[in-house]
């Protein structure tokens, strides 16, 4: 399997950390998926990562500035130093790269009168209200790369529906598809995932495990029906003592947990509970 993300797929968790987003690295550090980013992604999100931290720091800063007026005594939250975690991102994505678990693909300068063509005649990715040079860089670099190396089973991860899919947002732009029909696209990496959770089954066999993940559990249960009724059907059956503690663990604010009838649990009585 051939991933190529777009830069909205990576803006709310730049360091892979939600549950979802580390399970795909652990696969690509299995070799059973390779992970493509075009260098014009990797400066868009860093560039989105700096502007995004110092609207915090500045908020954080006016935060301590109204609260120490206020009171007595009071310890300022730490405010993060941009340029440190700046440099902190840039160094995990060279990890990343040099672990080999992300393949970097440099866009071709060559590209760029073919791309000035397409925002002249408002071809795709390019339409008549609007259109990112950015983002015809990104098509043209994975497509050629695809086509060039004869690649299958890939897939193109962004939620910018409007310039790279169809009307139904269901399948790559018809014009997009004349340069290379090879993509299935996702909105998503959890998206992706949970389409093909029965193909990395041994990556995410939790259910058998000794340990159930919290964080891992709670995504799933949030995220999906089917997997939901599949976890209570499952547990009704096989739950052991120790996983008895981790569920009381995971959903410890329900009064009276112990009291409760694995089947007889409603939903929304843990939705209302969780921590």
């Amino acid at each position: 399997m051939n991933l190529f993300i777009d830069t909205n797929i990576l803006y709310p968790d730049p360091f892979w950390k939600k549950n979802f987003a580390s399970e795909i690295i652990k696969l690509a550090t299995q070799k059973k998926i390779q992970i493509f980013i075009c260098d014009v992604v990797l400066e868009e999100l860093k560039e989105n990562f700096s502007k995004n931290l110092k609207e915090k720091i500045t908020k954080l800063e006016k935060i301590n500035s109204e609260i120490e007026k206020l009171l007595f005594s009071y310890s300022k939250i730490e405010i993060p130093i941009l340029e440190i975690e700046l440099n902190n991102l840039e160094n995990f994505i060279q990890q990343l790269v040099e672990s080999e678990n992300i393949t970097l693909l440099k866009a071709d300068k060559n590209d760029f009168y073919e791309i000035l063509e397409k925002a002249i005649k408002k071809t795709k990715p390019f339409t008549e209200k609007r259109g990112e040079f950015k983002d015809a860089v990104i098509w043209s670099t994975y497509s050629k790369y695809v086509n060039k190396n004869n690649l299958k089973n890939c897939f193109f991860l962004s939620q910018n529906t409007a310039d790279f899919y169809d009307k139904e947002a269901e399948r790559i732009h018809p014009e997009l598809e004349k340069e290379c029909n090879s993509f299935t696209p996702f909105k998503s990496l959890s998206h992706f995932y949970k389409h093909y959770s029965s193909e990395f089954k041994n990556n995410f066999n939790w259910l058998s495990s000794k340990y159930l993940d919290p964080k891992v559990l709670i995504d799933i249960l949030i995220e999906s029906n089917q997997i939901r009724d599949a976890v209570f059907e499952k547990t009704s059956n096989e739950i052991s003592s120790n996983k008895l503690r981790v569920f009381a663990e995971l959903f410890k604010g329900i009064p009276n947990f112990f009291n409760y009838d694995i089947d007889s649990l409603s939903w929304n009585l843990i939705k209302k509970y969780y921590i």
